[in-house]
């Protein structure tokens, strides 16, 4: 009789430990799906987003636009007479930066340079007077003359932006003269017997 209470206690007794061994799995198994959960919180797209967006905003730069230009130099326009843009194209809109002494001209935007070429338009200039050219502080190229076809105090103009800001002057014996500009080159080409040196080095008598 003994015998069989002391098995029943130890039947009862393992079944209370089987109970609270499962109440403890019970309870891991909770404890890892909030492990599981938190993990699943800390992995947001939420950063990968906000780089995305951070990235978007760089590329808009408004910086990357230039101002339009306010006038006819700026437009890599030439002062000329209306008869004489040729390939160029009229901009009506600076003809007010090229009035002349008899009259207003016109504000002639210069072709495209070509790589090639000898002639005015291929050197992406326009045929205007002198003084129309240096309006605008333009260069007189060494292309074929315009004299041709518009009277000897025409020549073909370049837009200053061709060379930039002369950085020399033609010098000789007695006089200081303005570069030309070719293919993107500082000359004297137009004024033999000349020699190019930098701007306010040239002295003369």
């Amino acid at each position: 009789m003994r015998a069989w209470k002391l098995g029943m206690l130890v039947m009862f007794a393992l079944g209370c430990s089987n109970g609270k061994d499962g109440n403890d799995t019970d309870v891991d198994v909770d404890d890892t799906d909030a492990i599981v959960d938190t993990d699943i919180a800390d992995t947001d797209v939420t950063d990968t987003d906000t780089a995305v967006l951070d990235t978007d905003v760089t590329d808009t730069d408004p910086a990357d636009t230039d101002p339009p230009p306010t006038n006819c130099k700026d437009a890599q326009g030439i002062c000329t007479a209306s008869n004489a843009c040729g390939r160029g194209q009229a901009l009506p809109t600076f003809a007010a930066d090229c009035v002349f002494s008899d009259g207003p001209g016109v504000c002639c935007k210069a072709p495209p340079e070509q790589p090639t070429g000898d002639t005015c338009r291929q050197l992406g200039g326009v045929c205007a007077p002198i003084g129309g050219c240096y309006m605008v502080d333009g260069y007189i190229t060494s292309a074929r003359p315009c004299s041709q076809s518009f009277g000897a105090s025409y020549a073909c103009c370049v837009p200053e932006a061709q060379c930039g800001p002369s950085l020399y002057e033609c010098c000789d014996t007695s006089t200081v003269y303005v570069t030309s500009c070719t293919h993107g080159v500082e000359n004297c080409d137009n004024l033999p017997g000349t020699t190019m040196v930098p701007t306010g080095t040239c002295v003369v008598p």
